[in-house]
């Protein structure tokens, strides 16, 4: 693919995707472009889609697996620091979906603004999060989602309000859209309040979480109408520390696959499959991938 010239962005060729992710796994991308500003990633966007080649909006590559060879897709990082500003709005704050989600916790928690602190501790973009509608600790992210504004499949820039989203569980509509920003409606409470509760949940993660080793978090979603959790079925099924290649259950959080050895794709893959075989023998229970392939 010709790039336009005097383009400014950051552009790699053959980079390993495994650089990028917290698995630490993935292939060779062909194309790896980190876009300056906004102007840039419309003249990448059209230039793609006038060769009709795919890519893929990749954000903090925490909930990612890549496949370890074959990849097609051109690879675009929103991580200038156009994209990751931060900015208060009356009672709002909009924030680039480059941003990590731990700095813009931090960032509402210096403002004294409270609400998002439960999410801290997930090493997702702001992006990322808002796609996946991040939770924990009985916090999700669009609870506190205003407005997200995006670039549509036709390559528009829209602004959409929360209704017009359909966030669920661990779920958003946005489908092909790129998000851009969003504005978030925080509630004022105490500074040290604030960071008080943020390192307790950071501290109870830390016990309960393998957050030092290379994984991609909660691999499966919790079951529907199921009073016990996906970590919880597995525990029980006795899959805590089962093993493909370099691909372990976490004996830590038995929803977590860990990276212990060099492993591959290919093995986290054939893990998911061992755990969702037996979870259906054991429960009668279908698992539900959280992560994403590509």
């Amino acid at each position: 693919m010709k790039l336009p010239p005097g383009l400014k962005s950051k552009v790699l060729k053959n980079e390993l995707a495994s650089k990028h992710t917290t698995f630490k796994i993935g292939g060779r991308v062909p194309l790896w472009i980190e876009p300056i500003n906004l102007d840039e990633l419309l003249k990448l966007l059209f230039l793609l889609k006038k060769e009709k080649k795919k890519y893929f909006i990749i954000g903090a590559g925490s909930n990612l697996l890549i496949r370890d060879k074959g990849i097609k897709e051109v690879f675009i990082r929103l991580n200038s620091a156009y994209f990751k500003t931060l900015k208060l709005q009356g009672d709002r704050l909009i924030a680039g979906c480059g941003a990590s989600l731990n700095s813009v916790i931090n960032f509402a928690a210096d403002n004294s603004l409270s609400g998002l602190e439960g999410l801290c501790g997930i090493p997702a973009s702001l992006g990322g999060a808002i796609y996946m509608n991040a939770s924990s600790n009985g916090v999700a992210i669009s609870d506190y989602i205003k407005s997200v504004k995006i670039i549509d499949r036709n390559l528009n820039l829209k602004t959409l309000q929360k209704k017009d989203i359909g966030f669920s569980y661990r779920h958003s509509n946005f489908k092909k859209a790129i998000i851009i920003e969003t504005a978030l409606c925080l509630k004022n409470s105490s500074k040290d309040a604030i960071f008080k509760r943020k390192n307790n949940y950071l501290l109870q993660k830390s016990k309960t979480q393998p957050l030092a080793c290379k994984s991609a978090g909660c691999v499966f979603k919790n079951p529907d109408k199921c009073k016990i959790s996906s970590a919880e079925l597995i525990e029980a099924a006795g899959l805590k520390g089962a093993s493909v290649g370099g691909a372990k259950v976490s004996g830590k959080h038995a929803n977590y696959i860990v990276n212990y050895n060099k492993a591959t794709a290919k093995d986290v893959k054939f893990l998911m499959e061992k755990i969702k075989k037996v979870i259906k023998k054991k429960y009668n229970i279908n698992m539900r991938k959280e992560i994403v392939f590509i």
